[in-house]
């Protein structure tokens, strides 16, 4: 019953559109009806300003503390923990606060590698730069650094748990909509 609880709290947690919050906060601005519409942190910047942007990434940033911390005081097993870590990303995409409509849950997933294993975090981040600076498209670059969350923590050996985690982070951001999928495929990264 105690793991039911966990669970639910991640994904109550992780519903909260802190970048939805903000942005209305500071501009009175409904993100999903302002440029993107998504209910994302560049979105936030975009339309909310540096506040908004970097409160939604602290409230971002902890979806992934809270249920982390959580589980290693009270000494939960790693594939426990990791599945609650996934559920706040699935919840941060499917949040109920916003009928299931949110953000792509880069920023969640990203905190979730680097404090589970800051080096191929820190790797991964760079790709994601190294790529938008080098091409100048932010889509391409989210791409790629995606794709590279997997090969990356194959590469450093990490956990089982971990390595599961890293999978299903990236299936989810091939299956979160046919606009990502047709992305890849304009991009020349599938078919």
């Amino acid at each position: 019953m105690s793991l039911i609880i966990y669970f639910l709290v991640a994904y109550v947690y992780g519903s909260i559109p802190y970048a939805f919050i903000f942005t209305y906060f500071f501009k009175r601005k409904k993100l999903y009806n302002e440029a993107t519409k998504n209910v994302g942190i560049a979105n936030a910047f975009q339309q909310g300003g540096p506040k908004a942007g970097l409160l939604s990434v602290a409230g971002e940033v902890s979806k992934i503390l809270v249920p982390l911390i959580y589980g290693r005081i009270i000494g939960l097993e790693r594939f426990v923990t990791y599945g609650a870590m996934l559920i706040a990303v699935i919840a941060t995409m499917y949040p109920i606060f916003l009928m299931f409509r949110g953000g792509k849950g880069r920023t969640v997933a990203g905190a979730a590698v680097f404090f589970t294993n800051p080096i191929a975090g820190l790797i991964i981040f760079g790709i994601w730069g190294l790529t938008i600076s080098l091409t100048k498209k932010a889509k391409l670059s989210s791409i790629i650094g995606t794709l590279s969350i997997t090969p990356i923590m194959i590469i450093f050996k990490t956990n089982f748990e971990m390595l599961l985690f890293s999978i299903a982070l990236t299936l989810l951001f091939l299956m979160k909509n046919e606009k990502e999928k047709n992305d890849f495929i304009h991009y020349g990264i599938t078919n």
